[in-house]
């Protein structure tokens, strides 16, 4: 009898210490792939999830939306370090209450924040940028005032395209918002080829 109890008790410590491990290992993955910050997806997390997006999805539109906040160093340098963090976890929450709700919102790194949206055109991607620059232009920031950001879009219909190349092109995009005054969205055209 006291054989058996001990072997229940032991096979109930096994299941136990199992169904702990399985979690703490969700935990981790969960916490690998999210900014810590801002709680959203970080450019690990992202990637993963554009794989995914890309294989569930039948249609090959993609786009990406890249958003850098304005004048970012200059408020790190008035405010520091710990207001600049608020600011980027605010702005992250901005971002994320203004896309749908399959799309992608991921902190690429610094300052700068990726949205994926697949199934919209370019005008769709256009309309969701404006929203989001001007719910983050309206947005209350406390001290430092107001806060802008620049945004570049690239949409594509290649359904081999990988997110770095994406990217990539709306970064170009992002470069002409940036060099165009700020606080403006820019979408990424490819140069045509000479006939």
């Amino acid at each position: 009898v006291y054989l058996g109890y001990r072997f229940g008790n032991l096979r109930r410590a096994l299941r136990e210490r199992r169904t702990l491990e399985a979690l703490a290992l969700r935990e981790a993955q969960a916490a690998a792939n999210h900014d810590h910050l801002t709680k959203i997806l970080n450019r690990r997390g992202v990637t993963e999830r554009f794989t995914d997006l890309r294989k569930d999805r039948r249609e090959a539109a993609v786009t990406v939306i890249l958003i850098d906040i304005d004048h970012f160093k200059a408020l790190n340098d008035n405010y520091g370090h710990d207001y600049g963090d608020q600011v980027l976890a605010e702005i992250a929450g901005v971002i994320s209450r203004n896309v749908r709700g399959a799309d992608l919102v991921a902190r690429w790194g610094g300052e700068e924040f990726v949205v994926v949206c697949a199934g919209i055109d370019r005008r769709g991607a256009q309309r969701v940028s404006e929203k989001i620059r001007e719910c983050i232009e309206s947005y209350d920031f406390g001290d430092c005032g107001q806060i802008t950001a620049s945004f570049g879009i690239h949409w594509s219909n290649a359904p081999e395209a990988e997110l770095p190349q994406l990217v990539a092109l709306a970064d170009i995009a992002l470069y002409a918002a940036k060099a165009g005054g700020r606080n403006c969205v820019r979408l990424h055209r490819p140069a045509r080829k000479a006939a």
